[in-house]
């Protein structure tokens, strides 16, 4: 984990930011692709985190916003009775 400083599990972050773009992408609709925006802004800033660790209160504030992305993308999937 080498590059995360004091972001030692900043890579789980990342695959999992990575993973719903993979998903969403395969996803042909505005909502996926609104989504799919969303996961790659978010996997932008958990690459940036490599070489530039985030201030605690912004490295907190991101990884909510990937865990409340991912609970919307995982209850749309469900409402369309579609697993991810």
């Amino acid at each position: 984990m080498s590059g995360y400083g004091n972001t030692g599990i900043a890579p789980i972050f990342l695959q999992t930011a990575e993973q719903l773009v993979q998903r969403l992408s395969q996803d042909n609709t505005d909502k996926s692709r609104d989504f799919e925006r969303r996961a790659r802004a978010m996997v932008a800033i958990f690459q940036s985190w490599a070489t530039a660790p985030p201030a605690p209160e912004a490295r907190t504030a991101s990884i909510h916003q990937l865990l409340d992305l991912q609970r919307e993308v995982l209850d749309y999937f469900s409402a369309r009775g579609r697993e991810f």
